[in-house]
This record gives structure tokens, C-alpha cells and sequence, in this order.
């Protein structure tokens, strides 16, 4: 059986010098095709692959092991250049992906909206810099776009990687000049990031930082140490295995190769976004990748499977493949303004499928082999200066508002994402929990929810600034995202934990408020399960330790009960106004008026009736809340007269600014009914400052 590497010599108490000479692994292009397909159908299918998303993981022990395989190599025999390992990673990532970012910028030019392309640049010039990791943890927020509509998304991974490759060969430089073993290294710092890793509480973070990530490359370079100093990873299992019965090498690369690709079902099934991931479930796909790699070319899965033709060449093609089949599948539901049809989505992998070997054969081989090197990173350096700097100038010229995709469609360009909370309002502190309000004095009206609560600021501060205005001091409590609810957490959304908490906080130290409005997102908590899906959101209560997702879990029913309770306690000691959820839905995204985007259609229903399951959660809360003695503003009754919709005013424009917020001029016009809250004289309400006052009241703002 061949081996990978040949060793040459060895001397004790002195650097290993090793000649190592690598040999073609078709198997690991074929398991690169595994990694591909993994994640195509994950983000094609969602539903039917859902564990996809761990072809990434096998492309970082894979790019691991491969480049850590020519770092040791150069290094050992002291050939090792950071100039021609970096000339080289450039021509090895720069071609494919400077065309596929042009494409996209093009592309974009005629059918992104204002806000979109200006999306678009940002995270082209992101790219460009190979920081698009940090971007999109940046924008991880509620109100963030859903990752179906970036179509250069999956560049965080790329990102990751060439970070890794930024600090990973300095590191081996300096070991290598004080004799530190590679192994060690290693080692030692896939141990921290596989800690860091674990004990991450953010799973963005946890999911986009390269620190909680470096360990799966890690995981390949410790195996390039291994496999170069001929030995096997797990020996322990193998000398077990021995112990029994006579095992030979190739029948324990077998057994390796069946384990792997065992793991790597297990994790395509048993892990899906509900899982925290990376986490300690990383763990299934690394040590599967691991252990084909280490059972060698010849053993059966990889020589069988693997290394068969029709996956061979898609492992050739994985990286264009990779870089193409995502934008062609997000701008197919930019286009279509929901997820594609089947046929759709089939389509786009077929195309991306040409491209990506049109890329690979007419682009990316001529600049990665051949005579000219250096004149050809000169080139791909200047072409992707070139596209980052169009990026970048497209979203510091906020999408290029001149374009006929915006003009044609302007009244719709100008609502997506048009929001102005806290714009108007006066930030102040309390014991670290921060407030908006409309005057300077102490409040006595708190708004406490989610974005829900805070799209009705336009109109506090248009009817604040009027001179005769008669507004009491109002101030917002509330975060994006963040359900009014005790026990109910969103991991993605830990600052949100203490919502409940910071209310009963605030309470205490304002014994002025008396007026208290309780509104949320109540469907997206309680119905949009689909949507929240696709933001990779799972609400889940929590209390006492046991923890019930809102999907699939039965979490709704006990928020619900949750919800009640702390409603019920906060009645005893305030006026309460319970703000049911305005009416809501793809109907009223202006995304979804806009038909045909490269030419100049709109769909212009204007009616729509309210959907049988918001009628019902909205009478239940309704029902609920009367019964507790609240008052109740249903915002059902004001905007959907007879339970009818309308999405557009007399001009044409939009009311909403996305699925479910209104948009400042419609609140500031129309949205007269909240006016009670913050109007309300003090008539009356002795009695419920004397209880407010109270020790009672006390003990419970304390709590």
C-alpha cells in the first residue's frame, strides 16, 4: 500500500527533517463533493436535508490537513516561504471568487432595490477582505434581513478559513524557529478554541467567530503531523481491536473509513438547527472527516465511494460550485419574493453546476498553474481591489439610488426597512438598563415590550414636539426580538434574558409610573414558526431548568400561562394596556408587491382578508386580557376594518415597512388609537399610586 508521506530521517534531541512527498488523495476530492452536495441540498432543501450545513465543517478539517500537509513540509525542510504560501492561497481562492462577486454585483444592478444592493456592496467588500464572518455576526440582529435575501452568505466560512491561514503559518514559523514540536502547537490551540467553543453562551458568535472555529482546521493539521510521522489517529482502539483478534492494517483502515462515514450520517440526521451548533455536536462531523482521512486512499469507503469518478470531479469543482449554487438560489427568492418553486431551486443547482465547471476549466486552472505566477497574483490583487472597492462604494452611496431597479420601483425602495426608533427620543441610564423617552422629567408611562412597542415612537415624538402638547412623560423599556414574557429565551438573543428582569428593576426605581403597555410580536412568538425557522430563531420558556421550544416542544402553551401570570401581577399595581399584535404577513412586505423585478410589473392587490389562525390567537389574548381586567387595544379592529387588509395608501405607497412594522408616516397619520396611553389624565388614580407605594409594591418591583 502506498503511503502519503516517505521519511528520509531522524535524529534524536534535534528538529524531525522529514521529506515529504505528497500523493493525489482522490478520495479526499471526493469527500470534498460529500462536504458540497451536503451543503447544497441543506440550503436548496432546508426541510429534507436539514443537517447539511456540516459540509462545512468537513471542508475545514479537509483545508486543515491539506495545507498544514505543505506548511510541515516546507518547514521541516526549510524551504518555507510566506510570501509564496500566501501568492499561492491567492491564486488558489482568488479567481473563482472575484467572478462570482462580479457576477453578483452585475447581477444586482438590475434587480436589487436601494437597500438591497447597498446590502449587496457591503458584503462584497466584506468578502474582499475575507471579514464577512464578523459582518454577519454584526447583523445578526431582529431586525436584520433573513439570510435567504444575502446571497453572499456563505462567505463567512471563507473567511473563517483565510483568517486561519493569516495567523496559522506565523505561528508554525516562530515554532519552528524555537525547535516547539508542531504537534504541540497544534494541539494546544485547538484545546483552547474547542473551550472557547463549548462554553460559548452566544450561538451567534459561537457560529461565526473564528475563535470557536479554528479547532476543526486544527483538527486537520494535528492529523497532517500524524500521517506524516506514520502513525494512525485513535491507536487505543486499535490496540483493543488487536487485543481480540488479528487485525490487519488494511481491514483497521477499513473499520476507520466505515466509522467515519457511519459519524457523518449519524450527524447528517441527528443534527439541525435546533441543535446548539458548532457546540460539542461539531464533534460528529470533524471525527468522522478525521477518521476517512487517516484510514487512507485504499481502504473501502474511499476507494469505493469516494474516490469514484462522478465524485472526484465534483470535488474539482467543489470551491466554484460552493462560491456559485448560494447566489444563484438567494437572487431565484429575491426574484420571486418567497422560496422558489421546486423547479426553481433544481434549476439554479444545474446552473450553478455549469458555471462552476466553466469556472474551473476557464478560469481558475489557468491562473493557478502555469508560467507567470507572479504577474498573475499582481493581477488578481488589482481585479479584487477592484470589486471591493465597487462593493464598498455601493454601500457608502447607499445602493446607488440612480439605478432603474429603484427609480421604477421607488415607492417600494423607500419602505423596505424604513424605521425610526429611537430617532427623536432622549437616551438615559438606570442601573445599567437603558430607556428612550420624550422628556427629560421622570417617567410615568412605561412602553415595555419588542419592536411592536417601539414602532409607535414616531408618533410620541411628532405629538411631543407640538407646543400646546399635552403628552405625560413616556419611556420605552424594549428590545428587538425580545418577548415581554417570563421564562421565554432565544439563544441567538441573550441580551433579552433579563427583559423581565430590567422591568422590575426600572419599577422600583421610578415609583412615578403608574401607566404601564404591554405589547410583543405575539404571532411571530406564538404562530410564524416558518419564519422564525428561516431567521434561525427556536423560543423556547425555560423555567426551572427545563426547557420547552415553542416548535415541537409544547413552549407555547406554557409562555401563554407565563404571559397571563405576569400580566395578572403587574394589574394589581399599575393601569395596564395590553397591545395586541397588529396585523401581519407576507402580504404586507413591500417585497412581495413587487412582481417580475427585471421588468416594470408590481402586483397591486390592495385587499387581503386577516388570516384564520392570527383572528384566533388575537380573540385568545383578547379574551385573556379582559378577564384579567386589562385594557385592551386591538390594533385588529383599527387597521383591518371587517377583518379586511390593505397594504397600500391612496398614493400607492406602502404602510409597511416589512412583514409585520408599520412605517413612520403611517404610525404618525393613522395610529391615533395608542394616543390613550400617553394622554390619560392622572383622574382617579390615587388609589393606584398609593398601592404602587406600597411595601407590597415594593417587595414586588424588587423581585
Amino acid at each position: 500500500m502506498q503511503r502519503p508521506f516517505l521519511h528520509i530521517a531522524q535524529k534524536k534531541s534535534v528538529p524531525v527533517t522529514i521529506e515529504l512527498v505528497p500523493e493525489y488523495r482522490p478520495d479526499i476530492d471526493g469527500l470534498r463533493a460529500i462536504a458540497v452536495i451536503l451543503v447544497i441540498g441543506y440550503h436548496a432543501f432546508p426541510n429534507l436535508v436539514k443537517g447539511g450545513f456540516i459540509g462545512v465543517d468537513i471542508f475545514f478539517v479537509i483545508s486543515g490537513y491539506l495545507i498544514s500537509t505543505i506548511l510541515f513540509t516546507n518547514l521541516w525542510n526549510n524551504k518555507f516561504s510566506l510570501s509564496d504560501f500566501y501568492f499561492r492561497r491567492i491564486r488558489r481562492i482568488f479567481p473563482a471568487l472575484i467572478v462570482v462577486m462580479g457576477a453578483c454585483l452585475a447581477f444586482g444592478w438590475f434587480a436589487l432595490l436601494a437597500g438591497e444592493y447597498k446590502q449587496l456592496g457591503k458584503h462584497i467588500a466584506g468578502g474582499a477582505g475575507f471579514v464577512s464572518n464578523f459582518l454577519l455576526w454584526n447583523e445578526s440582529g431582529y431586525f436584520d434581513n433573513t439570510g435567504d435575501t444575502k446571497p453572499l452568505l456563505h462567505l463567512w466560512s471563507l473567511g473563517i478559513e483565510e483568517q486561519f491561514y493569516i495567523l496559522w503559518p506565523i505561528l508554525l514559523l516562530l515554532a519552528s524557529q524555537r525547535g516547539v514540536n508542531f504537534l504541540v502547537i497544534a494541539s494546544t490551540v485547538a484545546g483552547i478554541s474547542f473551550s472557547l467553543n463549548l462554553i460559548s453562551q452566544d450561538g451567534v458568535a459561537g457560529f461565526y467567530s473564528p475563535q470557536t472555529r479554528f479547532w476543526e482546521l486544527l483538527v486537520g493539521s494535528a492529523l497532517a503531523y500524524v500521517v506524516a510521522h506514520n502513525t494512525f489517529v485513535l491507536k487505543p482502539i486499535g490496540y483493543l481491536i488487536r487485543s481480540f483478534r488479528a487485525v490487519d492494517h488494511e481491514a483497521l483502515s477499513d473499520l476507520k473509513s466505515l466509522l467515519g462515514a457511519f459519524l457523518l450520517g449519524a450527524s447528517m440526521i441527528v443534527i439541525d438547527n435546533e441543535r446548539y451548533f458548532p457546540g460539542i455536536w461539531a464533534t460528529m462531523p470533524v471525527m468522522g472527516t478525521l477518521m476517512i482521512i487517516n484510514a487512507g486512499r485504499n481502504a473501502l469507503i474511499n476507494r469505493v465511494v469516494l474516490a469514484s469518478r462522478p465524485l472526484v470531479w465534483l470535488g474539482l469543482i467543489s470551491y466554484p460550485l460552493y462560491l456559485w449554487h448560494w447566489p444563484l438560489l438567494s437572487f431565484a427568492g429575491i426574484l420571486e419574493g418567497d422560496i422558489p418553486s421546486f423547479a426553481i431551486r433544481m434549476a439554479g443547482i444545474l446552473a450553478a453546476l455549469i458555471l462552476s465547471s466553466v469556472t474551473y476549466v476557464i478560469v481558475e486552472k489557468p491562473m493557478r498553474f502555469g508560467n507567470g505566477r507572479k504577474m498573475k497574483v499582481a493581477v488578481l490583487g488589482m481585479l479584487m481591489l477592484l470589486v471591493g472597492s465597487a462593493g464598498y462604494l455601493t454601500y457608502t452611496c447607499e445602493g446607488l439610488q440612480f439605478r432603474r431597479a429603484v427609480t421604477e420601483h421607488q415607492l417600494i425602495s423607500e419602505a423596505v426597512g424604513d424605521w425610526k426608533y429611537p430617532a427623536g427620543l432622549t437616551k438615559f441610564e438606570m442601573d445599567g438598563v437603558t430607556l428612550y423617552g420624550n422628556s427629560s422629567n421622570a417617567p410615568e408611562v412605561l412602553f415595555f415590550g419588542d419592536s411592536h412597542v417601539e414602532q409607535f415612537s414616531p408618533r410620541l415624538v411628532s405629538l411631543s414636539s407640538s407646543p400646546n402638547s399635552q403628552i405625560r412623560p413616556v419611556a420605552f423599556l424594549s428590545g428587538g426580538g425580545c418577548p415581554p414574557i417570563p421564562f421565554v429565551y432565544e439563544d441567538r438573543h441573550p441580551f433579552c434574558r433579563e427583559h423581565i428582569n430590567n422591568l422590575r428593576k426600572i419599577l422600583k426605581r421610578l415609583p412615578q409610573v403608574d401607566t404601564l403597555l404591554i405589547g410583543g410580536c405575539w404571532n411571530c412568538y406564538f404562530l410564524w414558526e416558518a419564519e422564525a425557522e428561516k431567521k434561525g430563531y427556536n423560543y423556547y420558556h425555560s423555567k426551572d431548568g427545563v426547557r420547552h421550544n415553542f416548535r415541537g416542544g409544547g413552549g407555547a402553551n406554557y409562555a401563554l400561562r407565563s404571559l397571563k401570570e405576569f400580566l395578572e401581577e403587574m394589574n394589581k399595581y399599575y393601569t395596564v394596556y395590553f397591545l395586541l399584535d397588529n396585523p401581519a404577513g407576507p402580504f404586507f412586505d413591500p417585497k412581495t408587491i413587487l412582481r417580475k423585478r427585471l421588468g416594470s410589473n408590481t402586483e397591486r392587490m390592495e385587499e387581503s382578508s386577516l388570516g384564520a389562525s392570527e383572528l384566533v390567537l388575537n380573540d385568545e389574548l383578547k379574551s385573556m386580557g379582559e378577564a384579567l381586567g386589562l385594557k385592551i387595544i386591538d390594533q385588529v379592529s383599527h387597521v383591518c376594518p371587517d377583518y379586511i387588509c390593505v397594504r397600500l395608501n391612496a398614493s400607492g405607497a406602502p404602510i409597511y415597512s416589512g412583514w409585520d412594522h408599520f412605517r413612520p408616516w403611517y404610525v404618525i397619520d393613522s395610529a391615533s388609537y395608542i394616543d390613550v396611553v400617553w394622554q390619560q389624565t392622572n383622574n382617579g388614580r390615587g388609589s393606584v399610586r398609593a398601592v404602587v407605594e406600597s411595601p407590597a409594591a415594593a417587595n414586588l418591583r424588587g423581585r
